[in-house]
């Protein structure tokens, strides 16, 4: 694995800490390292580079790491991120990067027991490294810098990163390819496969330094290829790696699909980093969009297992990791108990996972009740902060 640098450094410094001092005891030391930054603050990093090893998620002092949290998509919205002040609203924090409101919200995050936060981008927004909001109105620090700042605040919390490429141009929803997209049909921003890779190795450029990123390299590809996406994805790993960096990187195929993908599309990566991804949500009544009406812990058991190919990934002591998991909260009572039912599976099964959603109180998906920081949980984000306490207990 990499070895954890500087961000914005000046200065890394290895300093020795005395651990409880104690005449009868005697001194216990700990070995750190310590960032000291431009900034003149020191970074305490509390996360360390992550492999795969078998089905297990491993950190580099080889212990087990799952990895569950939450979807955040307001680097969608805003090129800061859109984080509310203390007793704020959404339009104080429009717009505005102020490293005291990030800290808020992941401290709140750290007290809850999350541990990964899975953040959706925009392609054009980091190439051109844009200062701005949806509306187009524009914002006090271009995207990158926000981004990166994201990154280097949560290693501090202990929390993980997955930077998610979602979508190339704003304003607009969810490209279903990198390539021969709906928000950039002329191609300005990505028009070749060759663009896309491009794109990866400047990410990769920027952020391999940090210890807590992992990559996802497309939100739920659907089209037109499964075979030229994977072609293409693999040589993506291939420019990832020569680019000396070795990071976790995600592979995903569909929406809420199977698992049959993968042994069709086998992936060769020299680090042995490969993350595969699958979402789970069951849809509303009438949605052609299975895993259907299920929500009894049994069915849906049996649906993940025996219909979505969820054995395939068990027997062969592969890692699952859901990408998305939510209630749609409100349109069926059901839901929470589908979520609540599914958290338990992917726990029992050791599987990672990022539910849907974190900092939109206005979405069906919503796990929070307002948009007042730091947020409330409404009755499906309890849900979710209990699964991953009941997982380490």
């Amino acid at each position: 694995m990499q070895i954890v640098k500087s961000k914005v450094a000046t200065l890394t410094a290895t300093l020795i800490l005395a651990g409880i001092i104690s005449l009868h005891s005697g001194i216990s030391l700990i070995m750190s390292t310590y960032t000291i930054n431009s900034f003149g603050s020191i970074g305490v990093p509390q996360t360390l580079p992550l492999h795969i090893e078998g089905s297990y998620i491993k950190d580099d002092l080889g212990r087990v790491v799952y990895l569950r949290g939450v979807v955040r998509v307001s680097f969608t919205d805003d090129s800061t991120g859109w984080w509310q002040p203390e007793g704020g609203n959404a339009a104080e924090g429009l717009g505005h990067w102020d490293e005291t409101a990030v800290r808020l919200h992941l401290q709140q995050i750290q007290d809850l027991g999350i541990n990964v936060i899975r953040l959706i981008i925009c392609v054009d927004w980091w190439k051109n490294n844009l200062a701005t909001t949806l509306s187009g109105a524009p914002a006090d620090r271009p995207y990158r810098d926000s981004i990166k700042n994201t990154i280097r605040l949560a290693e501090e919390y202990g929390i993980y990163v997955v930077f998610t490429a979602f979508v190339v141009r704003l304003p607009g929803h969810q490209d279903s390819y990198p390539w021969a997209h709906e928000t950039d049909p002329n191609g300005e921003v990505i028009d070749t496969p060759d663009d896309w890779i491009n794109f990866w190795v400047d990410v990769s450029t920027q952020l391999k330094s940090y210890s807590n990123v992992l990559y996802e390299l497309w939100n739920e590809p659907v089209g037109p290829s499964e075979v030229e996406f994977f072609s293409e994805f693999q040589r993506a790993i291939d420019a990832i790696r020569a680019n000396g960096d070795d990071h976790i990187i995600i592979a995903h195929w569909g929406y809420c699909g199977y698992f049959d993908w993968m042994s069709r599309n086998p992936l060769n990566d020299p680090a042995g980093n490969i993350l595969y991804s699958n979402h789970i949500y069951r849809q509303p009544p009438g949605s052609t969009m299975d895993p259907g009406q299920l929500y009894q812990y049994d069915d849906i058991k049996n649906q993940l297992l025996n219909y979505w190919n969820y054995t395939y990934m068990l027997d062969n002591n592969l890692p699952i990791f859901i990408g998305e998991i939510g209630a749609w909260y409100g349109i069926d009572p059901n839901e929470l108990v589908f979520f609540n039912n599914t958290l338990t599976i992917l726990n029992e099964w050791g599987a990672s996972y990022t539910a849907m959603v974190w900092d939109r109180p206005d979405m069906v998906w919503a796990l929070q009740q307002n948009t007042l920081a730091p947020f409330p949980l409404n009755d499906a984000g309890q849900i979710l902060i209990d699964a991953i306490a009941a997982a380490k207990t």
